[in-house]
């Protein structure tokens, strides 16, 4: 074979085998970048959540971190009556809640958006986005899915096992079987240990150094950040706001380090902007009683799924929905003495 021949065998060779993989990418969609199929793949929500978006079936969404992946969306539909599609990835940012909220204004699906707020995210200098901006946009570069090393190294192998095991009649191992399953996407609640234990073993011990954390300029980001937030909100959607439930450890935590009260400022003032609009309430958990229970944390912010499905029934009854500023006042007087009780009761252990 002559080297010309050689150089066309081989390249012809390249373009099929792009082609087959490019195909088999296409019709397998691990991404759901251009159909949802109800029986599912394997669920990586960084990737999965752009292609749901676009083609999964829905008229409520949930936005947020860590804090909202313990949702079952079932308890949505069963209790708010609501087909509702999580939108959560652990330690979403301000990035990554507008990057979704875009994409989900413009399939004009969502009636009703619940998106939780974790103000410390809002505190940050502006990062990237976590997610891959590619799945966003239109089809001219879809080359960037249809051939990414990532699906054939990682995903389609997946994929393709599963339908195996379910062809020959073999049971799909529960943790794949559980990233499958869109109700429960970014589910963790079964991975950790929860109660009194779990949390102190992560707390560390607090010194006589001083924070070096410049709150006014961490004020002017949360600022910054909560105007650049409602800029996003349009007027046909039903907006949902909830201040997530982290133990009063946490804001013992803010206390020792000199921003509590930039976090209790922000929260007024990102209310302050929602009676502004018509189409937005807000709720806040974070004066509730189970915040100084630490039978239901993990660490001083993560809580279990008891949590989540109490908020679900709160959403179904309006408790805990802020109806004043005094509302927010009187729970920022209820977040400090909860976590002065928990300084008191820790304070030969940690404090």
């Amino acid at each position: 074979m002559n080297s010309k021949k050689w150089i066309l065998t081989t390249l012809s060779m390249s373009i099929i085998l792009i082609l087959v993989l490019s195909l088999l990418t296409y019709v397998i969609d691990p991404f759901y970048q251009y159909h949802y199929a109800e029986d599912g793949y394997p669920v990586n929500p960084r990737y999965a959540i752009p292609g749901l978006i676009k083609n999964y079936d829905y008229d409520s969404v949930l936005i947020g971190s860590s804090m909202t992946q313990n949702f079952d969306s079932q308890e949505f539909k069963d209790k708010l009556d609501l087909d509702i599609l999580k939108v959560n990835l652990g330690g979403m940012n301000v990035p990554d809640i507008h990057l979704n909220m875009d994409l989900i204004q413009k399939t004009g699906k969502c009636k009703t958006m619940f998106i939780g707020i974790d103000l410390h995210k809002f505190a940050e200098d502006i990062p990237e986005t976590h997610f891959p901006e590619y799945l966003y946009d239109g089809y001219w570069n879809d080359y960037k899915y249809l051939l990414s090393s990532d699906v054939y190294t990682r995903f389609l192998p997946l994929s393709l096992a599963v339908k195996g095991l379910e062809a020959l009649g073999k049971p799909v191992p529960s943790m794949l079987a559980s990233k499958s399953d869109i109700h429960t996407m970014g589910y963790w609640n079964d991975d950790f240990k929860f109660g009194e234990k779990a949390v102190l073993n992560t707390i560390v011990k607090k010194t006589n150094q001083v924070s070096t954390l410049n709150t006014q300029y961490m004020a002017n980001r949360l600022k910054y950040n909560i105007d650049e937030f409602y800029k996003k909100l349009d007027h046909e959607t039903e907006y949902i706001m909830f201040f997530p439930p982290y133990s009063a450890f946490y804001w013992t935590n803010c206390e020792n380090n000199g921003y509590l009260n930039v976090f209790f400022d922000a929260k007024k003032y990102f209310y302050e902007l929602s009676q502004k609009h018509k189409n937005i309430q807000v709720y806040d958990f974070q004066n509730i009683d189970e915040t100084i229970d630490l039978s239901y944390y993990k660490d001083t912010t993560h809580y279990s799924k008891d949590i989540n499905s109490y908020m679900v029934d709160c959403f179904s009854t309006k408790k805990f929905l802020v109806e004043s500023s005094e509302t927010i006042e009187a729970n920022c007087i209820g977040i400090t003495e909860k976590s002065n009780y928990i300084k008191e009761k820790y304070k030969d252990f940690i404090f």
